[in-house]
């Protein structure tokens, strides 16, 4: 997702390796060009280049033989129209394109490097919190502050801006805040770019660049908890693998070695927000149920098969989603339906020595069981 300091990572390989180029480094911002046949005039405008005609035509041959590496910061928007580059490429070998983008270009030169959460988080959050408040004590809120950076998964800029809020609620109080929802990450600050003043305005940008198929995909994909399985997905987002595939290219789906996948947790809250506003939370969380009932069925049928094992072990992988099928059945009143999810699940808690106090089930919903007896 956006926010993950992309644009800072790319300033600080080009001040470190600008030395390396016989003709240094350029930066060139694309965040308000809207058209990819413009990605040329930006180049040369940011070498002061002056030509005598169309940058599409005559950049290439004037980059030629420069030794050169080019910035391109923010090509989500452009991603549909970037031929162009690879043109430039190959008119001119010794250019190397450092590219900052939401999603993969889809060019055969592309080499990727996935920027994954900040291992420096709570040291982000100290930093960020003492220059907004100087008597902030890190050691004293440290506990708080973990839980603030696992709740958002180590974003850069979701850490920055709840930090932002220290002046003003402890840190016991902003994480109690994230667990139930992301208005508090914005900022006020005035020379902050539109885009990152809120969790909200960052994940709205890239919300737009989805298609409609892929935006009905993902706010469904937000029922699932932990990760899951791409059949599981076709069954209850209705998200094939193709669909998949774009959202992992556009880095709002993640896949991990094991071949399941998963999303940040701000992409998950994000687009579980935009569930509800389509009013088709209900019907997801029931085909998510339906899904897992149905796994939890073919085990107790099939565990004494051949089959019974790789069913114990997917059931073992979907236990969160277990977790959150039942919670869902019990909250919509369907207490015998989880009842029957629970008798059928039975071979399973015995081996996995798994009970419904792991699955955090007793305490909520404890008297749901008992009054449907």
């Amino acid at each position: 997702p956006g926010g993950m300091g992309k644009t800072r990572l790319a300033i600080e390989a080009a001040r470190q390796l600008q030395a390396t180029f016989a003709h240094g480094a350029v930066f060139v911002d694309l965040t308000a060009v809207t058209d990819s046949t413009l990605i040329p005039d930006s180049i040369a405008h940011a070498l002061k280049l002056a030509l005598s005609g169309s940058a599409v035509k005559h950049l290439p041959h004037v980059l030629r033989h420069r030794q050169l590496l080019i910035i391109l910061d923010n090509c989500e928007q452009l991603a549909a129209g970037l031929t162009w580059l690879s043109t430039l490429l190959a008119a001119a070998p010794q250019v190397t394109l450092l590219v900052t983008s939401r999603e993969r270009l889809q060019l055969a030169e592309e080499w990727i490097v996935p920027v994954a959460g900040l291992d420096a988080a709570v040291e982000l959050f100290g930093q960020t919190a003492s220059r907004l408040t100087p008597t902030f004590d890190p050691h004293k809120e440290e506990t708080a502050v973990n839980q603030i950076c696992q709740l958002i998964e180590n974003h850069p800029l979701a850490i920055e801006l709840a930090a932002s809020w220290t002046p003003y609620l402890s840190c016991t109080q902003i994480a109690a805040h994230l667990q139930k929802d992301l208005d508090i990450l914005e900022t006020t600050v005035r020379n902050t770019p539109a885009r990152h003043r809120s969790i909200q305005a960052v994940f709205d940008h890239s919300w737009q660049l989805l298609s409609k198929a892929e935006q009905s995909a993902l706010m469904r994909l937000s029922v699932f908890r932990g990760d899951w399985r791409s059949e599981e997905a076709q069954a209850v987002a209705g998200a094939n693998l193709f669909l998949l595939r774009g959202l992992a290219e556009k880095s709002l789906v993640r896949v991990w070695a094991n071949g399941r996948f998963d999303l940040h947790e701000l992409t998950r809250q994000y687009a579980a927000g935009q569930l509800q506003a389509a009013g088709a939370e209900a019907a997801t969380r029931q085909q998510h149920a339906d899904t897992f009932f149905d796994l939890a069925q073919r085990f107790d049928q099939n565990k004494a098969t051949p089959e019974g094992p790789a069913l114990f072990q997917l059931l073992h992988q979907g236990l969160d989603n277990i977790q959150a099928a039942l919670r869902w059945l019990l909250e919509s009143g369907q207490a015998n339906q989880a009842l029957q999810f629970v008798g059928k699940l039975g071979e399973f808690w015995f081996w996995g020595g798994v009970s419904l106090r792991g699955c955090a089930l007793d305490r909520d919903h404890s008297g749901s069981f008992r009054s449907s007896g």
